[in-house]
């Protein structure tokens, strides 16, 4: 039997090497994740105003991630935490808060305050992007 090799550079078991142009964005997700969960989980509802589970909302002095936006659809305690992206990730060029991807966060609350999350290729219901991120850049379980 011939012996697996895998280099740092490609590995097939590796996810895409393109996400990690996404890393600024998933780390802010998964803070972002963490606080609402906790949040949910003492209080048992959800915030009255985003700004209280002490998440950086603001635009962001970045050139990929424009900002975070979290949304509770007050259906079943589902809730959206979605990360906007420039196009420049994928295309190249300066940044533009007009050309605007986005990738998302569902949460569902669980009957014991818990939750679960999925991520989804694009924004919150009800929200619209001009642009598309490009598949590889996403993760993979955010694929669609």
């Amino acid at each position: 039997m011939p012996e697996f090799k895998c280099v740092i550079e490609y590995c097939p078991l590796r996810p895409d090497p393109n996400w990690r142009a996404l890393d600024e964005a998933l780390v802010a997700l998964e803070e972002a994740k963490n606080a609402v969960a906790a949040y949910v989980a003492q209080n048992g509802h959800a915030a009255v105003e985003a700004s209280v589970y002490g998440i950086n909302l603001s635009t962001r002095n970045s050139e990929m991630l424009h900002r975070l936006k979290i949304s509770d659809t007050g259906i079943g305690g589902t809730f959206y935490i979605t990360a906007e992206i420039y196009k420049r990730v994928w295309e190249g060029g300066p940044p533009n808060a007009a050309e605007l991807g986005a990738f998302s966060l569902s949460g569902s609350t669980n009957w014991d305050n818990s939750m679960t999350w999925d991520c989804i290729p694009v924004g919150a219901p009800g929200s619209s992007y001009p642009v598309m991120i490009s598949a590889p850049y996403l993760p993979f379980n955010c694929r669609g």
